[in-house]
Formats: C-alpha cells, sequence, structure tokens
C-alpha cells in the first residue's frame, strides 16, 4: 500500500478524531482507500488541531504519552491558537534522515558535530543548556545585549553549524560587526522558520565565509524540503506528501499559486492528514522533471484591505524588494510593514549603507504593483538597527494588517 494511504488508514482507525471526523463528514474510509479517492478525504485546520489536541493522539501511543516519553513541542500560530506536538522517537528521527542526507551533501555536517541550535524556548526561564555537542540556547526575548551575549557564548562553544530564524541571523550579523565577536570557525548556517531575503545570505556568507542554506519544516511534520535555491525547495517526498490546492480545494495547476497542505508519513503517534500548514507556494519542476515547491513570502491569512473591502495578497509589498535583490550586491536586510488604516501603510526598512535612501524609494514605488499604489499612502520609515524578533516567539512578523 502506498505510504500516505497507509498512514491513512491507520489514522482513521487508531486515532479518535480522525474516527470522530469520518462520522461527521459522512465518508466511508474503506471505500476511499479501495478507490484512492484522495481528494474526498478531509481537510484538518490548525484551529480544528488545536481544539482536539489530545484526541490527536494515536491509541497505541496513550501509553507513552501519559508517561511522558514521547517527544513534545509547543507551537503557536499567528492567530493565537496553541497546539501541542508529538513524536515517538524513532519517527522524529526517521522524519530527519533525507535532511541530515541534504546537511551532509551541502556542508559535510554530521549529527554528531557541534551545533547551537537557536529556534525554540526553553523550560523553566533558562537561558541556554548544553548537551552533549548541542548548545540549546533561547529564543526568547532577543535584543542587541542578549544576542551579544549568545555571540560570545557560541564563541566559546566553538559549534561547525547554527541553526536558527533568520530575524536572529540578522541580529547576530549585526552583533558580529559592532562588537567585534570571532565566529570565523562556522562552517554551516541553516535558516528556518521565516521569510528572509537572499540579501541576509549573502550577508552570512560574507561575514563567516560558510555555507547557507534554508530548511522548510515545522513541528507537526518535522522536515518538509531543504532549498535548493533561495524560496523553492526540493520536497522530501518520504517524509512529507504535500499539496498545493486552490479555493475550490483542487489542484493548482503548476505555476499558480495556492494553500499549502501537508499529511505527515512518518508520525504515527499524532498523524497529520491534509493538514492546512498555513503558507501559500506553488509547484514547478526542475530539469529532471522532479517537483519543486516555491514558498510564497504571505502566509494564507496576511492580505491588504482597501478602502472598498478588496483584500489584496500582502506578498506584493515583498515584490519590488525581490526584484532588487536580484539586480546586484545591494543590501536591503529587513522590511516590516503594517496596516494602519483603509488608506495608509507603514514601511520600516533596514538598509545597508551604499544604498541612497530616496533611491530605494523611487526605486520600490516604480516597482511596486499599482493595485497596492493606487489604493494606499506610503510612509517609509529607515531605521539603523534590525528590527528585534518578538519576546515570546522569537520571530520578526514582517506584516501585520487591519481586523475587518
Amino acid at each position: 500500500m502506498e505510504k500516505k494511504w497507509e498512514i491513512v488508514k491507520y489514522a482513521y482507525e487508531k486515532v479518535l478524531f480522525y474516527m470522530d471526523l469520518a462520522k461527521r463528514s459522512g465518508v466511508d474510509i474503506n471505500q476511499l482507500i479501495e478507490k484512492k479517492d484522495w481528494y474526498s478525504l478531509p481537510f484538518l485546520s490548525r484551529e480544528e488541531a488545536a481544539y482536539n489536541n489530545s484526541q490527536l493522539i494515536a491509541s497505541e501511543y496513550m501509553g507513552l504519552y501519559a508517561m511522558d516519553k514521547l517527544i513534545h513541542a509547543h507551537t503557536s500560530g499567528s492567530s493565537g491558537e496553541q497546539l501541542e506536538v508529538y513524536w515517538a522517537e524513532k519517527d522524529y528521527y526517521m522524519s530527519l534522515l533525507p535532511l541530515w542526507i541534504q546537511r551532509w551533501k551541502a556542508a559535510k555536517i554530521h549529527p554528531k558535530d557541534k551545533v547551537c541550535f537557536l529556534n525554540s524556548c526553553l523550560p523553566d526561564g533558562e537561558d541556554y543548556r548544553v548537551e552533549k555537542s548541542v548548545m540549546f540556547i533561547s529564543k526568547s526575548k532577543l535584543d542587541y545585549d542578549r544576542m551579544s551575549h549568545i555571540g560570545e557564548l557560541i564563541q566559546e562553544f566553538r559549534p561547525r553549524w547554527l541553526l536558527l530564524h533568520p530575524s536572529a541571523a540578522n541580529l547576530l550579523c549585526e552583533v558580529v560587526v559592532n562588537e567585534n565577536i570571532d565566529l570565523h570557525f562556522l562552517e554551516y548556517v541553516e535558516l528556518t522558520g521565516e521569510m528572509y531575503f537572499e540579501q541576509l545570505v549573502k550577508r552570512i556568507e560574507r561575514l563567516f565565509s560558510c555555507t547557507v542554506k534554508g530548511h522548510y519544516g515545522s513541528m507537526e511534520m518535522s522536515s518538509i524540503g531543504y532549498e535548493l535555491e533561495h524560496n523553492r525547495y526540493e520536497i522530501f517526498e518520504t517524509s512529507v506528501y504535500v499539496e498545493v490546492l486552490n479555493e475550490d480545494g483542487q489542484p493548482a495547476p503548476l505555476g499558480e499559486i495556492g494553500e499549502i497542505y501537508v499529511t505527515s508519513l512518518q508520525n504515527y503517534a499524532m498523524p497529520f492528514i491534509r493538514y492546512c500548514i498555513g503558507d501559500r507556494g506553488k509547484f514547478l519542476k526542475n530539469s529532471t522533471g522532479k517537483r519543486v515547491l516555491e514558498i510564497c513570502g504571505a502566509r494564507n491569512t496576511e492580505y491588504l484591505i482597501t478602502e472598498n473591502g478588496e483584500r489584496l495578497n500582502a506578498e506584493l509589498l515583498l515584490e519590488p524588494i525581490i526584484r532588487l535583490s536580484m539586480g546586484g550586491e545591494k543590501m536591503v536586510y529587513q522590511v516590516q510593514s503594517q496596516q494602519t488604516d483603509e488608506r495608509e501603510l507603514i514601511i520600516l526598512v533596514v538598509l545597508d549603507d551604499e544604498i541612497e535612501r530616496n533611491e530605494f524609494i523611487q526605486y520600490y514605488l516604480n516597482n511596486l504593483d499599482r493595485h497596492v499604489s493606487e489604493n494606499f499612502n506610503i510612509i517609509f520609515k529607515f531605521i539603523d538597527r534590525v528590527i528585534f524578533p518578538n519576546t515570546d516567539t522569537g520571530k520578526v512578523k514582517w506584516f501585520t494588517k487591519l481586523s475587518k
């Protein structure tokens, strides 16, 4: 039986939530499996998963759950919902196998190499923790002073590689430049968890002379894909089944943007079937005909609201920056946009010193989609330091909007 159908059969036989979902949806799961009618399977939203959290744990793993012997992670969504994710240890490590293969190909990174993880919060308010070859550093309450201290910790620990969010990487770069912290020993940096510009990759490569790659993943799925080129990812087909669907819930044609739905092929303790992960993207094909996933900058909840109620994809605000990054070495380190009312947008920008501000404004407006420029007054605010990550999530939210 094909792997995706195998885990569907398991979920609908062993997980209370899916058994109830089949009854509510009026689907005969055995009939769907027999006909291989994938598109009649119900979807799972993040809100549903959070509301029915404990009911998503398979009955066979309830004992390990009760004894606290499952790998556990806590995630918080942009709309405030909180989700506890559980994995059996063997399944979790199996899901990471293709990622480790890619890390080895990219920079000869081995699981036993020294590493600093700066992408999660530690329990009991811990600042950092060292376990064998791994230094875990809490991403909470990141500001310039704390990142200076983190830079010193990394300098003392001397890992071969780092895993961190792009906003934290930007802040670390600033600290390294200003505080004379020496991290020349780094050989590999992996960025995950946020949208970022190609200029950040160039900045890290220039500062540390190391390999930089992006990883697309989530705690629900573990690892989804690995960066082939900026914003385009090879999908780990043995770990996840990925769909890009249009507004009607049907497969979006090749090259067209849609909602990303994922099915974990490894997590039997807490299966996620046709799960709306909240991102938008599109499928492309590489030279060998293999599927490549391109991630859009805006999530499925991020859009501009015009005065007449029209909704515009917030990613339109990123297009001028992306074009600028393709044109040369000039750097835009960070952008944060906010819709303050029905006619006004404020854009905070952290620029490289080589870019003249009026030149940037002119370029941005000349390359901005007219639907945005005709509907909004745009106010640019230039700041000298990178934007500090959110004290709780450790991330920078690049866009905020009106609620309507």
